[in-house]
């Protein structure tokens, strides 16, 4: 996410460099657009009430970055993914994250299933396609 916002911003950047007519100010104002369109991911999610706890482990050879998402509006949060970097490293991992939170919110249903039951078709059906979901991602 964040690297996607600074491509943009970079390629804003060498845009406005080869235009040589705009003016600094229309240069910022197309990158505060862009930043603003980052920080609605992070509103969208929390006026869902989705909020993403996190707990970092450091060891002498890196860190690892564990997460949960909380739906409080379901009263509901999923298990702990302890991260052992196949998220990749700290900042893949907040991303990857954020991502998850948002496929949960694409289709509601999904958060109903996180405390299912293993004897539920429905269950297994959304748990294949979590475990879809996390493949695609890593």
């Amino acid at each position: 996410m964040d690297k996607e916002l600074y491509s943009n911003i970079e390629d804003l950047i060498i845009r406005w460099n080869i235009d040589g007519y705009k003016t600094a100010g229309h240069l910022t104002r197309q990158i505060m657009e862009l930043i603003g369109d980052t920080l609605n991911i992070y509103k969208t999610l929390e006026d869902n009430g989705v909020y993403i706890h996190y707990a970092p482990e450091h060891y002498t050879d890196g860190s690892n970055l564990s997460f949960s998402i909380e739906f409080t509006k379901y009263k509901t949060q999923t298990g702990w993914y302890n991260d052992d970097h196949e998220f990749g490293n700290v900042y893949d991992t907040k991303v990857k994250s954020i991502k998850l939170a948002q496929w949960y919110l694409e289709d509601p249903k999904r958060i109903e299933l996180i405390d299912g039951s293993i004897g539920d078709r429905e269950y297994i059906n959304y748990l294949t396609e979590l475990c879809n979901f996390l493949d695609n991602l890593s």
